[in-house]
């Protein structure tokens, strides 16, 4: 089963984070790395990423609604090699561009993961050097900004050379876990508690005025 937050996402996205049909990018998380010196060989990145894919079974998860149980699944992937992205550039224009299309791109949830690695090179060799951009893009449903310094340390370890070992614990673990908490006893409290609240009044909130959100993007790094 798919966690309740999991779960929250994934209603809020398909109930009102629509336009023209089309999913927003609402709850994509990007992080944006330039290359400021030295370089980064292709080939060992992408197997470090791999090697982390392959640990932690979140990145190869797909979420599917079970119309027959009235539940959103977790469905686990099993591809050793992760699709990663590799695209060579001429100028900044098509950088700008490449970067505005890759962040603004939904997740399809039920059909692809929620990670993606896009390698962007001015020169299309087996490095990245001065310049070069990795984006990572991932999913909120199954990411927060908090994890993204966990997962940047361990890209770290791995393009090393050290061994990741997989976790006893996985997220689906919690899922099921959260699943077996006593929730009917936490329904009764609340039921108990708001039984006389007048529903019919609105809350005397303050609200903050003259705030503006014109854009929302990613993050970036220099490496």
């Amino acid at each position: 089963p798919a966690s309740f937050s999991q779960m929250s996402v994934w209603l809020a996205e398909r109930t009102r984070l629509f336009d023209d049909d089309q999913l927003l990018p609402t709850y994509n998380l990007s992080k944006i790395f330039r290359i400021d010196s030295g370089h980064l060989l292709l080939d060992r990145l992408i197997h470090s990423i791999n090697s982390i894919v392959m640990k932690h079974w979140i990145f190869r998860t797909t979420l599917k609604f079970d119309v027959t149980n009235d539940l959103l699944c977790q469905i686990i992937g099993d591809q050793i090699n992760y699709p990663l992205r590799v695209t060579t550039i001429h100028n900044e224009e098509e950088e700008k561009i490449l970067l505005h299309e890759e962040m603004r791109r939904p997740f399809d949830t039920e059909h692809e993961s929620v990670f993606r690695c896009h390698f962007i090179r001015y020169n299309e060799t087996n490095e990245l050097s001065k310049n070069d951009l990795i984006l990572f893009t991932f999913h909120h449903g199954s990411f927060d900004g908090r994890a993204i310094d966990l997962f940047l340390g361990e890209l770290l370890l791995s393009y090393q050379g050290f061994d990741l070992q997989t976790p006893s614990l996985q997220y689906i673990d919690y899922s099921i876990y959260e699943r077996k908490l006593p929730m009917i006893e936490a329904r009764t409290f609340w039921n108990d508690l708001l039984k006389d609240y007048p529903y019919h009044q609105k809350l005397n909130l303050r609200q903050r005025k003259n705030i503006s959100f014109t854009d929302r993007n990613g993050g970036g790094e220099q490496m």
